[in-house]
């Protein structure tokens, strides 16, 4: 393993849904109560090894559109109403009672199941030189360490050119066969929803190059945006090699 890649597994940090549920809201990284918060919540991946493999850690990727103010600095995940943290609680839920050919797991229980959180494992105030980039380029392999990603999906999620280019990194890990994709579609006018699984692949495969369909805050992270689209495509290339 390089040591690019060590990097990313010595700090891939994950928080337990009970102290996710604890903290009551989204963090904020301009919050020096959250951020001690997730300090001392947050931790790599091998911390919460158990002793039975049957017990592993369930690790959630949650893609969702930031719904806060983005003129305050480092921007804000939610809105006023806290309406992604409760669909995430919601969609957590859904996912404890759905049957094993959505979780590709079985005897799933509220203390297996852990969180991968941007803000927590990501420094989002760091403004060192290539910084971002690292944190950027590390994401193929974050997803791949998760075992289900969910998305938060509302009228506007497949519009954002950062919702949909994690879409198109986990739909191309999907062919592994190690994954799920859900989606929580919410309900008209509520916080809650279902878990149906996701099969978006074809939808978002132009995040890369088309500029007009998909949004951004930043104009800027454009280039982000088109490095993982054909990290995605590097990944599909790879699958599609070992089966023919």
């Amino acid at each position: 393993m390089d040591l690019d890649k060590r990097e990313v597994f010595d700090n891939f940090k994950y928080i337990s849904y009970a102290a996710f549920k604890s903290l009551g809201k989204l963090p904020k990284p301009n919050s020096t109560e959250d951020m001690e918060y997730l300090r001392e919540h947050a931790k790599p991946g091998a911390a919460h090894e158990p002793e039975n493999a049957a017990r592993s850690p369930y690790v959630v990727f949650f893609s969702y559109e930031w719904r806060g103010k983005t003129s305050v600095p480092y921007g804000e995940r939610d809105d006023s109403k806290g309406s992604q943290y409760k669909g995430m609680i919601d969609a957590i839920q859904l996912l404890l009672v759905s049957p094993p050919e959505l979780t590709d797991t079985t005897n799933l229980s509220e203390d297996r199941i852990f969180m991968w959180l941007d803000v927590a494992s990501i420094d989002q105030i760091n403004q060192e030189p290539g910084a971002q980039d690292r944190g950027v380029s590390a994401l193929p392999l974050v997803i791949a360490l998760c075992n289900t990603m969910i998305s938060l999906v509302d009228d506007t999620y497949f519009a954002r050119a950062w919702c949909a280019v994690e879409v198109l990194v986990m739909q191309s890990l999907l062919s592994y066969g190690h994954h799920r994709h859900l989606e929580h579609q919410r309900l008209a006018g509520t916080v809650q929803g279902r878990l149906v699984p996701s099969d978006r692949l074809a939808e978002v495969r132009d995040v890369a190059v088309n500029d007009m369909k998909y949004l951004l805050t930043k104009p800027e992270d454009r280039a982000s945006i088109r490095f993982l689209a054909r990290q995605s495509e590097l990944l599909a290339r790879d699958v599609l090699r070992k089966v023919t």
